[in-house]
């Protein structure tokens, strides 16, 4: 296990980040390491998974813990945000191998889109992964954490809270149900330090890493 460090991105550069973060993903998958990437900003997902499908193939599937869908095409005339992510994501997988779990807020034509597209399992993280886990073996797969899946009242440093979220058990139970399967890699995101003076968001995180660590072992 490695701590490598920050990346050094362009402030205001949103293509170029995103470039940075997606060379250097390759570089340390092709040196057959698992990354696990944490954030910030959820859009980052998408250059990681791109970087990984051109080592791993079109087999490479993605789950999202989240509260929101994060399907839109555009949020607030941008291309490029966080709300965004996933659809962007399902521009270099099919999205019928993206699995959206705990998902409680969404436009109408995210639900759309994700009924028709993905794998959508609104508000529920535990049950839902039990059924589709078999479906999951003997494939390549990365996990995006969102920490606002989370109720609040658990991590309520995000950018945008959504009440009625996951419990710490909950997320927990779900996490060891992924044991087994050919995790490639993962990121942690949305975590916002200045948002919650206790640092329970962040310690909260911390325990995902590990959890993340030992799954990959």
């Amino acid at each position: 296990v490695a701590d490598v460090g920050d990346l050094l991105l362009p402030p205001g550069g949103i293509k170029r980040s995103l470039g940075a973060i997606g060379a250097a993903v390759g570089k340390l998958a092709q040196a057959d390491k698992i990354p696990i990437i944490l954030g910030g900003e959820h859009l980052l997902t998408w250059p990681v998974v791109e970087a990984l499908v051109r080592l791993h193939g079109p087999e490479l599937t993605v789950l999202q813990f989240d509260a929101h869908a994060d399907l839109r095409s555009k949020y607030e005339g941008e291309e490029l945000s966080h709300a965004t992510a996933l659809r962007h994501v399902a521009s270099v997988v099919a999205p019928s191998n993206i699995y959206q779990f705990g998902i409680r807020s969404a436009t109408a034509e995210e639900l759309s889109y994700a009924r028709e597209h993905t794998h959508f399992f609104p508000f529920q993280v535990v049950q839902p992964l039990t059924e589709v886990r078999q479906n999951l073996l003997n494939r390549p797969v990365y996990v995006s954490i969102d920490m606002d899946v989370f109720d609040p009242a658990f991590a309520p440093g995000v950018g945008t809270p959504e009440p009625g979220g996951q419990s710490v058990a909950d997320m927990l139970t779900a996490l060891q149900l992924l044991k087994g399967l050919n995790i490639v890699g993962a990121d942690i995101v949305e975590v916002c330090p200045p948002f919650d003076p206790s640092e329970r968001t962040a310690a909260l995180a911390a325990l995902l890493i590990r959890e993340l660590l030992l799954l990959c072992d």
